[in-house]
């Protein structure tokens, strides 16, 4: 199921940015509209992007910072 959601998200990917070339082939639109249009194209595309650099799973790192360590011990520094 993972791998089709995945599929599916690059396809959409894919078609957004053929739609933004195909807005920006148009020679009777104004430089405006291009840019509108390329920007609430990629409001996705960025969005997926994000999400994907900006997700972490803090339960797998949390015991590992020397904080943690030192708190679940006893040691430590003070500061």
């Amino acid at each position: 199921m993972k791998w089709l959601v995945i599929i599916l998200a690059v396809l959409l990917e894919l078609a957004a940015l053929v739609l933004i070339v195909r807005v920006w082939q148009h020679k009777h639109r104004n430089w405006v509209a291009k840019f509108f249009w390329s920007v609430l194209l990629l409001i996705p595309f960025f969005g997926l992007l994000f999400y994907g650099f900006l997700t972490i799973n803090p339960e797998s790192q949390s015991d590992h910072t020397e904080d943690s360590v030192g708190a679940r011990t006893g040691g430590g520094s003070v500061l």
